[in-house]
């Protein structure tokens, strides 16, 4: 995603109108690569500022329909998370996309999810009639923004959560299992945030 500064951050933002206080806040809050917390009332922008983020990093990158894991088709691209960009605009995309028809070419992805998040959807998806399996969520926000709206509604204890993502927030990895029992580790270079109106002191330490 590389440095963020403060004309890129205001190019996410253009759209809106955003004070000078808040983008230098946000500036370093996303720099910092870590998980950011947004806490306040209803309506007041929480959603949008997540969103914004998402357009500041801008740019494109290009994700592979599926991955391989000793014999195990994992589904990776999500055409409702995964913009596709034209790949014929110039001559070094056109190559790439003639050289190997297994990547597509997106905008970095924003992955909203809210209060019908469960435990069971940042884990591998297995469908029993293809006899392959979809990634999770957070590795299909890969590269990208992962928003969290309305932290504390979902359909399990905020603790639970976090504790699911206490070492992949830390160390950027995850680990995901295969129907197997196959135990693998991808990247979680996911720009994660939390939004929520709840009293912070009553979803975490």
């Amino acid at each position: 995603r590389g440095f963020i500064d403060r004309e890129r951050l205001r190019r996410g933002f253009e759209h809106l109108i955003v004070g000078d206080e808040m983008l230098e806040r946000l500036g370093p809050a996303v720099n910092a690569g870590k998980a950011i917390f947004l806490y306040g009332p209803p309506g007041n922008g929480k959603t949008v500022l997540a969103e914004g983020m998402g357009q500041s990093l801008g740019g494109d990158m290009y994700v592979p329909h599926a991955i391989d894991v000793e014999g195990h088709v994992v589904t990776l691209f999500d055409p409702i998370w995964h913009r596709v960009l034209d790949d014929g605009h110039d001559r070094e995309s056109l190559l790439a996309s003639m050289a190997d028809r297994r990547w597509v070419r997106v905008q970095r992805p924003v992955v909203i999810v809210g209060g019908e998040l469960t435990l069971d959807m940042l884990d591998l998806t297995y469908n029993d009639a293809s006899r392959y399996s979809e990634a999770p969520l957070q590795l299909k926000a890969n590269g990208g923004v992962l928003l969290v709206d309305d932290f504390g509604r979902q359909r399990m204890r905020p603790q639970d959560l976090l504790n699911r993502w206490i070492v992949p927030l830390e160390s950027r990895v995850d680990y995901l299992t295969l129907i197997s029992g196959k135990t693998f580790q991808v990247p979680f270079d996911v720009l994660t945030v939390f939004a929520t109106n709840l009293d912070p002191q009553s979803l975490a330490d």
